[in-house]
C-alpha cells in the first residue's frame, strides 16, 4: 500500500530572511525542516536564496490546509496565503 509524503517548500530571493515556523495542522511533519542557502555570481553581481523544505504527510483524505507561512525580511512582514490541497486515498497506513 503507497504511502502519499509530500514535499512543501517555501524559498527567498534573500539568505537574511526569518521564517516563521507554519503549524501544519492537518499533516504529520515526516520529516525535520531542511533548509537551504544558495549563492552565485553573475557578471560580479551576488546573489542568494534560501530554501526551506518540508516532508509532509496528511493525516486524513479530503480537503487540507496549508497554513500560511510569514517571512520576516529587513524588518519587514511578508505572508503567503493559505493554500488547499485535496488528499485522496488511503494516507492513514502506519508506516514506521
Amino acid at each position: 500500500m503507497a504511502i502519499l509524503i509530500s514535499r512543501v517548500s517555501f524559498e527567498a530571493n534573500s539568505n537574511g530572511v526569518t521564517l516563521r515556523e507554519p503549524y501544519f495542522e492537518d499533516f504529520i511533519i515526516y520529516k525535520d525542516k531542511d533548509t537551504k542557502i544558495e549563492q552565485s555570481y553573475l557578471n560580479g553581481k551576488k546573489t542568494s536564496k534560501t530554501i526551506i523544505s518540508y516532508l509532509l504527510k496528511p493525516k486524513k483524505t479530503g480537503e487540507l490546509t496549508i497554513d500560511r507561512v510569514v517571512f520576516e525580511y529587513d524588518d519587514k512582514v511578508f505572508a503567503t496565503d493559505p493554500v488547499t490541497v485535496v488528499v485522496r486515498g488511503d494516507t492513514l497506513t502506519n508506516d514506521s
